[in-house]
Protein backbone atom coordinates (compact mmCIF):
# COMPACT_ATOMS: atom_id res chain seq x y z
CA UNK A 1 0.00 0.00 0.00
CA UNK A 2 2.62 2.00 0.75
CA UNK A 3 4.50 2.11 -2.48
CA UNK A 4 0.82 2.57 -4.14
CA UNK A 5 0.61 5.95 -2.68
CA UNK A 6 3.99 6.32 -2.98
CA UNK A 7 3.95 6.20 -6.69
CA UNK A 8 0.44 8.26 -6.96
CA UNK A 9 2.57 11.17 -4.96
CA UNK A 10 5.22 10.86 -7.20
CA UNK A 11 3.27 11.28 -10.64
CA UNK A 12 1.30 14.40 -9.00
CA UNK A 13 4.90 15.97 -8.23
CA UNK A 14 6.34 14.75 -11.67
CA UNK A 15 3.08 16.00 -13.26
CA UNK A 16 2.61 12.64 -15.09
CA UNK A 17 -0.96 11.81 -14.01
CA UNK A 18 -1.82 9.63 -16.66
CA UNK A 19 -5.27 8.45 -14.98
CA UNK A 20 -5.51 4.53 -15.72
CA UNK A 21 -8.19 3.39 -18.10
CA UNK A 22 -10.69 1.30 -16.82
CA UNK A 23 -13.07 -0.44 -18.90
CA UNK A 24 -16.48 1.20 -19.99
CA UNK A 25 -17.86 -1.85 -21.34
CA UNK A 26 -17.20 -5.80 -20.36
CA UNK A 27 -13.45 -6.18 -20.96
CA UNK A 28 -10.61 -8.52 -19.02
CA UNK A 29 -7.63 -6.34 -17.76
CA UNK A 30 -4.05 -6.67 -18.08
CA UNK A 31 -2.03 -5.07 -15.25
CA UNK A 32 1.84 -4.59 -15.12
CA UNK A 33 1.58 -5.08 -11.65
CA UNK A 34 -2.18 -4.48 -9.52
CA UNK A 35 -2.20 -1.70 -6.48
CA UNK A 36 -4.64 -1.31 -3.93
CA UNK A 37 -6.19 1.71 -5.86
CA UNK A 38 -6.19 -0.11 -9.04
CA UNK A 39 -8.73 -2.46 -7.02
CA UNK A 40 -10.96 0.74 -5.54
CA UNK A 41 -11.30 1.96 -8.65
CA UNK A 42 -12.58 -1.37 -10.66
CA UNK A 43 -15.19 -2.31 -7.40
CA UNK A 44 -18.13 -0.94 -9.74
CA UNK A 45 -16.55 -1.47 -13.23
CA UNK A 46 -18.00 -3.82 -15.76
CA UNK A 47 -14.46 -5.81 -15.81
CA UNK A 48 -14.83 -9.28 -16.77
CA UNK A 49 -11.28 -10.65 -14.75
CA UNK A 50 -8.00 -9.38 -14.17
CA UNK A 51 -4.82 -10.41 -15.18
CA UNK A 52 -1.36 -9.52 -13.96
CA UNK A 53 2.86 -10.09 -15.10
CA UNK A 54 3.80 -9.40 -11.59
CA UNK A 55 2.60 -9.75 -7.83
CA UNK A 56 0.65 -12.37 -6.27
CA UNK A 57 -2.56 -13.40 -4.66
CA UNK A 58 -1.40 -13.03 -1.17
CA UNK A 59 -0.45 -9.20 -1.84
CA UNK A 60 -2.38 -6.17 -0.66
CA UNK A 61 -3.88 -5.86 -3.64
CA UNK A 62 -4.54 -9.62 -4.64
CA UNK A 63 -6.84 -10.25 -1.08
CA UNK A 64 -8.91 -6.81 -1.96
CA UNK A 65 -9.24 -8.52 -5.13
CA UNK A 66 -10.91 -11.11 -4.36
CA UNK A 67 -13.93 -9.73 -2.85
CA UNK A 68 -14.32 -8.45 -6.85
CA UNK A 69 -16.30 -11.97 -7.76
CA UNK A 70 -14.16 -11.85 -11.29
CA UNK A 71 -11.31 -14.27 -12.20
CA UNK A 72 -7.72 -12.53 -10.96
CA UNK A 73 -4.61 -13.79 -12.34
CA UNK A 74 -0.83 -13.46 -10.94
CA UNK A 75 2.42 -13.22 -11.90
CA UNK A 76 1.86 -14.16 -15.85
CA UNK A 77 5.34 -12.64 -16.34
CA UNK A 78 6.56 -11.09 -19.50
CA UNK A 79 4.16 -12.99 -22.36
CA UNK A 80 1.40 -11.02 -20.45
CA UNK A 81 3.10 -7.81 -22.56
CA UNK A 82 2.77 -9.70 -25.70
CA UNK A 83 -0.74 -10.05 -25.75
CA UNK A 84 -2.47 -6.82 -27.88
CA UNK A 85 -4.87 -4.46 -26.75
CA UNK A 86 -8.25 -6.24 -28.12
CA UNK A 87 -7.58 -9.09 -28.59
CA UNK A 88 -9.78 -12.09 -27.58
CA UNK A 89 -9.01 -13.75 -24.83
CA UNK A 90 -10.33 -16.91 -22.13
CA UNK A 91 -9.38 -16.22 -18.69
CA UNK A 92 -9.50 -19.36 -16.45
CA UNK A 93 -8.84 -18.23 -12.46
CA UNK A 94 -9.24 -21.91 -11.45
CA UNK A 95 -6.22 -23.09 -13.40
CA UNK A 96 -4.94 -19.57 -13.46
CA UNK A 97 -3.91 -19.47 -17.45
CA UNK A 98 -4.92 -16.70 -19.69
CA UNK A 99 -5.68 -18.62 -23.71
CA UNK A 100 -5.71 -16.19 -26.35
CA UNK A 101 -8.21 -16.37 -29.35
CA UNK A 102 -10.35 -19.37 -27.59
CA UNK A 103 -11.67 -21.75 -30.47
CA UNK A 104 -15.40 -22.68 -30.14
CA UNK A 105 -14.79 -25.83 -28.15
CA UNK A 106 -12.56 -24.67 -25.18
CA UNK A 107 -15.28 -21.31 -25.45
CA UNK A 108 -17.78 -23.95 -24.77
CA UNK A 109 -16.04 -25.87 -22.30
CA UNK A 110 -15.09 -22.68 -19.92
CA UNK A 111 -18.86 -21.80 -20.19
CA UNK A 112 -20.14 -25.19 -18.58
CA UNK A 113 -17.26 -24.60 -16.09
CA UNK A 114 -18.90 -21.46 -15.29
CA UNK A 115 -22.40 -22.66 -15.01
CA UNK A 116 -20.99 -25.43 -12.84
CA UNK A 117 -18.92 -23.11 -10.44
CA UNK A 118 -22.35 -20.83 -10.39
CA UNK A 119 -23.92 -23.56 -9.21
CA UNK A 120 -21.88 -24.51 -6.44
CA UNK A 121 -21.76 -20.86 -5.51
CA UNK A 122 -25.55 -21.52 -5.35
CA UNK A 123 -25.81 -24.15 -3.36
CA UNK A 124 -22.84 -22.47 -0.71
CA UNK A 125 -25.13 -19.34 -0.72
CA UNK A 126 -27.97 -21.03 0.22
CA UNK A 127 -26.20 -23.32 2.94
CA UNK A 128 -24.79 -19.96 4.39
CA UNK A 129 -26.56 -20.01 7.41
CA UNK A 130 -26.07 -23.89 8.91
CA UNK A 131 -23.86 -24.79 11.33
CA UNK A 132 -20.44 -25.36 9.89
CA UNK A 133 -19.63 -29.34 10.99
CA UNK A 134 -17.27 -31.95 8.68
CA UNK A 135 -18.08 -34.74 7.69
CA UNK A 136 -17.44 -36.66 11.16
CA UNK A 137 -19.20 -34.37 12.97
CA UNK A 138 -16.03 -31.83 13.95
CA UNK A 139 -18.00 -28.22 14.74
CA UNK A 140 -16.14 -25.45 12.88
CA UNK A 141 -16.72 -21.40 14.17
CA UNK A 142 -16.85 -19.29 11.59
CA UNK A 143 -16.17 -15.99 11.90
CA UNK A 144 -15.36 -12.43 9.81
CA UNK A 145 -12.78 -10.03 9.49
CA UNK A 146 -13.92 -6.11 9.76
CA UNK A 147 -12.66 -3.15 8.74
CA UNK A 148 -15.38 -0.78 8.46
CA UNK A 149 -18.81 -0.93 10.19
CA UNK A 150 -20.45 -0.30 6.57
CA UNK A 151 -19.66 -3.76 6.17
CA UNK A 152 -21.95 -5.07 8.56
CA UNK A 153 -24.80 -5.79 6.48
CA UNK A 154 -22.65 -7.82 4.05
CA UNK A 155 -21.33 -9.92 6.90
CA UNK A 156 -24.64 -10.18 8.41
CA UNK A 157 -25.72 -11.89 5.40
CA UNK A 158 -22.85 -13.93 4.60
CA UNK A 159 -23.78 -16.64 7.67
CA UNK A 160 -20.68 -15.59 9.60
CA UNK A 161 -21.06 -16.38 13.18
CA UNK A 162 -18.99 -13.49 14.83
CA UNK A 163 -16.29 -10.82 13.84
CA UNK A 164 -13.11 -12.41 14.54
CA UNK A 165 -11.29 -9.29 14.33
CA UNK A 166 -12.46 -5.75 14.17
CA UNK A 167 -10.02 -3.36 13.30
CA UNK A 168 -10.66 -0.29 14.46
CA UNK A 169 -7.77 1.61 12.70
CA UNK A 170 -10.59 2.62 10.47
CA UNK A 171 -11.73 5.15 13.17
CA UNK A 172 -8.42 7.11 13.26
CA UNK A 173 -7.32 7.43 9.64
CA UNK A 174 -8.52 9.40 6.89
CA UNK A 175 -9.15 12.04 8.95
CA UNK A 176 -7.66 15.52 10.78
CA UNK A 177 -8.38 14.42 14.42
CA UNK A 178 -8.70 11.61 16.57
CA UNK A 179 -12.63 10.17 17.44
CA UNK A 180 -13.82 11.02 21.12
CA UNK A 181 -15.09 8.38 23.18
CA UNK A 182 -18.64 8.63 22.46
CA UNK A 183 -18.09 8.71 18.56
CA UNK A 184 -16.60 5.15 19.28
CA UNK A 185 -18.95 4.02 21.73
CA UNK A 186 -21.57 4.96 19.00
CA UNK A 187 -20.05 2.68 16.69
CA UNK A 188 -19.40 -0.19 18.53
CA UNK A 189 -22.87 0.06 20.12
CA UNK A 190 -24.03 -0.09 16.22
CA UNK A 191 -21.98 -2.97 15.31
CA UNK A 192 -22.74 -4.91 18.24
CA UNK A 193 -26.89 -3.97 17.64
CA UNK A 194 -26.12 -5.77 13.78
CA UNK A 195 -24.51 -8.94 15.33
CA UNK A 196 -27.49 -9.76 17.28
CA UNK A 197 -25.80 -11.90 19.91
CA UNK A 198 -22.65 -12.90 18.04
CA UNK A 199 -19.72 -12.58 19.23
CA UNK A 200 -17.26 -10.07 18.52
CA UNK A 201 -13.47 -9.62 19.29
CA UNK A 202 -12.28 -5.68 19.05
CA UNK A 203 -8.61 -5.05 17.88
CA UNK A 204 -7.14 -1.64 19.81
CA UNK A 205 -6.03 0.20 17.17
CA UNK A 206 -2.95 -1.09 14.84
CA UNK A 207 -1.67 2.66 14.31
CA UNK A 208 2.20 3.10 12.62
CA UNK A 209 3.83 1.22 9.65
CA UNK A 210 1.50 1.90 6.80
CA UNK A 211 -1.07 2.73 8.66
CA UNK A 212 0.04 6.00 9.75
CA UNK A 213 -1.78 8.99 10.92
CA UNK A 214 -1.22 12.77 10.34
CA UNK A 215 -2.32 13.86 13.92
CA UNK A 216 -0.70 11.19 16.29
CA UNK A 217 3.18 13.37 16.57
CA UNK A 218 5.23 9.75 16.17
CA UNK A 219 9.09 10.44 15.45
CA UNK A 220 10.49 9.86 12.05
CA UNK A 221 11.85 6.78 11.43
CA UNK A 222 13.32 5.54 8.06
CA UNK A 223 11.59 2.37 7.96
CA UNK A 224 8.51 2.30 10.63
CA UNK A 225 7.33 -1.21 9.23
CA UNK A 226 9.35 -3.28 12.01
CA UNK A 227 8.09 -1.09 15.03
CA UNK A 228 9.27 0.95 17.40
CA UNK A 229 11.10 0.23 20.32
CA UNK A 230 10.53 2.92 23.69
CA UNK A 231 12.78 2.83 26.34
CA UNK A 232 11.06 1.32 29.54
CA UNK A 233 10.31 3.18 31.85
CA UNK A 234 12.23 3.97 35.10
CA UNK A 235 11.60 5.77 38.82
CA UNK A 236 13.98 7.69 40.25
Amino acid sequence: MSFDVGQRVLRFLTDTRTAPRYPTEPAVLAFQELHPSDVAALADSPALGICTAYGGKTSHAGILASGLSIPVIFSLGEALNAVPEGQQVMLDGGAARLLQAPDSEAVAAMEQARLDWQARRNEAEAARLLTAETRDGHRVQVAANMTSADELPMIAHSGAEEIGLLRTEFLYMGRDTAPDEEEQYEIYRRIVRGLEGRPLTIRTADIGGDKPVPYMKRPKEMNPNPGLAWPALQSG
